[in-house]
């Protein structure tokens, strides 16, 4: 008696654990290549891409600022042109009196000091600044020695002559019976250029 040992729940049973294995020896592989290359994507593609983006918005963020510090370099040399424009139109005028005050023979007094301002020429144009000194000389008979080392001491001074010239000067007759002579200087600022 043979004993018949594969049945059909048996061999159904053997069907589909074979069919099993050969699925699983089959789909093993494939499931394994697909985890791998999800794994590899998210360790090689994923980490590169978000440096790689935010590397981009970083050199965005520093080319709008170099272009905002360019332009503030532009308008900071613009401001310096200005100021250095207005300097040397500037007249440091507590220079100026100082040298004066400093030139001042003893023998003469400064009654009057004024500015003014002329066009340079008569059709218009820029206006010049200049200085009137009136004063009166003590020594009647001295007078004109007197004006004439006052002058040519404001002619030597540092601030004066690198600023003015002397454009005009007069001498007013002593009244009746004074030894005091009046006088005017009027200087007037260079040219510049």
């Amino acid at each position: 008696m043979l004993r018949h040992t594969r049945g059909p729940k048996r061999y159904r049973e053997m069907v589909s654990s074979v069919t099993m294995l050969q699925m699983l020896r089959v789909s093993f592989p494939c499931v394994a290549l697909l985890v791998l290359s999800v794994v590899v994507y998210m360790v090689a593609y994923i980490p590169r891409e978000r440096p790689v983006k935010a590397l981009e918005q970083e050199v965005k963020q520093l080319n709008s600022q170099i272009d905002v510090a360019g332009q503030t370099n532009q308008l900071m040399r613009q401001e310096i042109d200005t100021l250095s424009k207005l300097r040397c139109n500037t007249l440091v005028w507590v220079d100026i009196l100082i040298s004066i005050s400093s030139t001042i023979p003893e023998d003469l007094w400064i009654t009057r000091l004024e500015t003014y301002r002329i066009r340079a020429n008569r059709n218009g144009g820029e206006q010049v600044p200049g200085i009137i000194i009136q004063g009166s000389s003590a020594s009647a008979d001295m007078h004109l020695a007197t004006l004439a080392r006052f002058m040519d001491r404001l002619s030597h001074e540092p601030p004066i002559y690198s600023t003015f010239c002397i454009q005009d000067w007069s001498t007013k007759s002593p009244k009746r019976g004074g030894d005091v002579v009046d006088f005017e200087i009027r200087l007037e600022r260079k040219k510049s250029g």
